[in-house]
């Protein structure tokens, strides 16, 4: 993957919400451009997801992906009625834990 200059990269990481784009994300500890940054390679960083978004003040509930590639997911997500079926899912745990407070 491609690097941007380095006027541009310190602009981002100035403004790191930037640094996730349509149709790339740009890590800000290497410079290149990804479609997702994973688990593995911040790991060659010594971050997590989690400690990356701290420490450059991305919202913990971002998805450290291309735009694109998580509007392709929630689409597919969305079609595939996921959401319905997390709903009933955590509707019958929760039946199922009153059930058993009941019996005990």
């Amino acid at each position: 993957m491609d690097r941007p200059p380095n006027a541009t990269l310190n602009y981002l990481r100035r403004n790191p919400m930037k640094s996730i784009q349509r149709h790339q994300i740009i890590c800000l500890e290497s410079g290149k451009a990804y479609k997702v940054l994973s688990n593995r390679h911040l790991a060659l960083y010594g971050l997590t997801s989690r400690e990356y978004k701290k420490k450059w003040g991305i919202p913990l509930r971002t998805p450290l992906s291309a735009r694109s590639l998580s509007a392709q997911r929630r689409k597919v997500a969305k079609e595939r009625g996921l959401g319905q079926h997390l709903v009933a899912w955590r509707a019958k745990q929760a039946e199922h834990r009153d059930q058993q407070s009941e019996t005990s």
